[in-house]
């Protein structure tokens, strides 16, 4: 478990949010968390964990209640995978990817995730954990898996973007790029497949801020 700053306004409420992550999880229980914020305990739509889980109903993101949403039966345990999760506050849907393709969707979902425990204490973003009311950790859905990087967003990424994201780190995880994209860091592009490009490797070491309107964690944790 990692408990970081206190989440920003931009993605608490009802506004829209995107997270993805690179995920090794050797066993798949009905619940493990990846990263949360927001706070369990209801009412429906107010908490936020991303999460590795074999349940239908919220193995994939637990909002509480009616909102949540699982992975469609796409879990798979014992290997490297992009897992992502967004929800757009237009559209009021919630979406779910596995390596860069959509795997399940929601609409008519309602948000209004906490800002602050019930004490009025701001809630933290977490890694491996999810927040109870009075601002302390759950320990029943504790993720266990090891996880190579974290990035968060206050805005619904498109499906174009989630593949991008996907290829940008696919052969360092041991998988296949798709041959419609890659990402390099400034500007965006998409060439073929076989264009060439230069290489990145996964990051190992903490980072957290917020540039323009993106909040990158970058965190190797088993």
């Amino acid at each position: 478990m990692y408990v970081g700053p206190a989440a920003p306004e931009s993605v608490t409420g009802g506004n829209s949010r995107s997270v993805e992550a690179w995920v090794y999880n050797p066993e798949i229980a009905g619940e493990e968390t990846i990263f949360a914020w927001g706070r369990r305990g209801g009412g429906d739509g107010t908490n936020t964990s991303f999460n590795h889980g074999t349940n239908a109903d919220f193995g994939a993101v637990g909002h509480w209640g009616g909102p949540d949403i699982g992975w469609n039966g796409t879990e798979e345990a014992g290997a490297w995978n992009h897992l992502a999760y967004t929800w757009d506050s237009d559209s009021r849907t919630t979406t779910v990817y596995k390596n860069g393709e959509a795997v399940n969707s929601e609409a008519n979902i309602s948000l209004n995730t906490w800002a602050e425990d019930n004490a009025g204490d701001p809630l933290p973003f977490v890694v491996g954990a999810q927040n109870e009311a009075g601002g302390t950790r759950a320990a029943g859905q504790a993720g266990s898996m090891t996880i190579g990087l974290i990035r968060v967003y206050d805005e619904a990424l498109e499906a174009s973007a989630m593949l991008r994201n996907f290829n940008q780190y696919a052969t360092t995880f041991g998988l296949e790029r798709s041959d419609e994209c890659w990402w390099n860091w400034t500007p965006l592009h998409c060439r073929p497949e076989n264009s060439t490009r230069g290489e990145t490797s996964a990051p190992s070491a903490v980072s957290l801020k917020l540039k323009s309107n993106r909040l990158w964690w970058r965190k190797s944790t088993g």
